[in-house]
């Protein structure tokens, strides 16, 4: 592929248990530059850092994917690494200045 060809982006692929081939689980599209994902507690969802856009919930059943609703003055963008963690999500962002982890 070229250079100046554009690539796909976003897409995310899923290997279900016991499946012996993966699955597009997003296709092209709403994910524009995924990066960490955290695993949600029931196992129904992922939650996927879009660097450009904040965070995704992906519903693992249909490939729906939602962006999470937060507050106005927050800035959930320039998140790389995404865990679940005692209850909550944790990000780092390193595309912001100072660099910080935030829950």
């Amino acid at each position: 592929m070229p250079l100046d060809t554009p690539r796909p982006r976003g897409r995310l692929y899923f290997l279900p248990e016991g499946a012996e081939t993966l699955r597009i689980l997003a296709d092209v599209g709403p994910l524009a530059s995924p990066q960490g994902i955290a695993w949600s507690p029931d196992g129904q969802s992922l939650f996927v850092a879009d660097y450009t856009q904040g965070i995704a919930r992906v519903d693992v059943r249909d490939g729906a994917v939602r962006l999470l609703d937060v507050p106005q003055d927050a800035v959930v963008t320039g998140i790389d690494g995404l865990v679940w963690a005692d209850g909550s999500l944790v990000g780092i962002q390193n595309g912001v200045r100072p660099h910080r982890v935030a829950r």
